[in-house]
C-alpha cells in the first residue's frame, strides 16, 4: 500500500505471492494475460446490460462510502465523465478507468517482487466493436473460444473461473474498523468479504501513512 500510495485490491497479495514464488523458482520474466478480459469481452458482468448512470455507479462502487464513513465524499465526479444523459458509456469507462486500476494492481505486485513481466494484451485492440449480444448470451471471450475450438476440437471449451480470493474466510470474525473516521458500531454482518477487505485496507492504509 505504501508503494502504491493507496489501498490495494484483494488480488494484489496473491499476485505478489505468486511473483515471489516464480522468482524463487528461477523465473526472470512472466507473460500474463490479465488484459485479455478487457480486450475480448471477459468482463461479462459489467458488459451484461446497457447500464443507466445510477445503476452502474451502484454496481461498480463495492462499498458505499456513506455506509462506513462519518464524512463520506462522493466519487461521482469520476463517473460523470462518462455520462450519456441518463445512461453511461460503460465500455469507455472500462477502457479508461478499470483498465488502469486493474493493470496497476499487477504493476505494483510485480515491481515490489522485483520480477519482470509482460502483458501483451495491453497493447492489443479489437478491429471491430465487441459483439455484446454474444457476450450477454454466455459467450464471453467468444474469439478466444473459437480459437480454442480450432486448436483443440476434442476438448470442451472451459468456462472462465475468476481467481479465488478467500476474503469471506479472512474476515469471518473481524469486528470492523476502529479509527475515528469510521462510523461507530457498524454492523459488519451486512458486508461481503470483498467489502470488508476494502474497509480493512482503508483503515490499514490510514494507519500506515500516519506513521510516515
Amino acid at each position: 500500500m505504501l508503494a502504491k500510495g493507496a489501498p490495494v485490491h484483494s488480488i494484489e497479495p496473491q499476485i505478489y505471492a505468486a511473483a515471489m514464488q516464480a522468482k524463487a523458482d528461477g523465473i526472470t520474466k512472466m507473460i500474463i494475460g490479465e488484459s485479455s478480459d478487457l480486450v475480448f469481452g471477459g468482463m461479462d458482468g459489467l458488459l451484461s446490460k446497457d447500464w443507466t448512470f445510477d445503476e452502474f455507479v451502484k454496481r461498480y462502487t463495492f462499498t458505499p462510502p456513506e455506509d462506513v464513513l462519518k464524512e463520506p465524499v462522493s466519487m461521482n465526479y469520476l463517473y460523470e465523465k462518462f455520462r450519456k444523459g441518463n445512461m453511461i458509456d460503460f465500455e469507455r469507462f472500462l477502457d479508461e478507468v478499470f483498465s488502469v486500476e486493474s493493470s496497476g494492481s499487477y504493476y505494483n505486485a510485480f515491481t515490489l517482487a522485483g520480477l519482470d513481466y509482460l502483458d501483451p494484451y495491453s497493447k492489443l485492440k479489437m478491429k471491430q466493436p465487441l459483439d455484446l449480444a454474444r457476450v450477454r448470451n454466455g459467450e464471453s471471450k467468444y474469439l478466444i473460444r473459437e480459437l480454442f475450438k480450432m486448436k483443440y476440437p476434442e476438448i470442451p471449451v472451459p468456462e472462465k473461473v475468476p481467481m479465488p480470493r478467500p476474503v469471506d474466510e479472512y474476515f469471518k470474525n473481524w469486528k470492523g474498523p476502529t479509527r475515528p473516521e469510521f462510523k461507530q458500531n457498524i454492523d459488519m454482518s451486512k458486508f461481503t468479504g470483498n467489502q470488508k477487505w476494502q474497509i480493512y485496507c482503508l483503515e490499514r492504509f490510514l494507519n500506515l501513512i500516519e506513521k510516515q
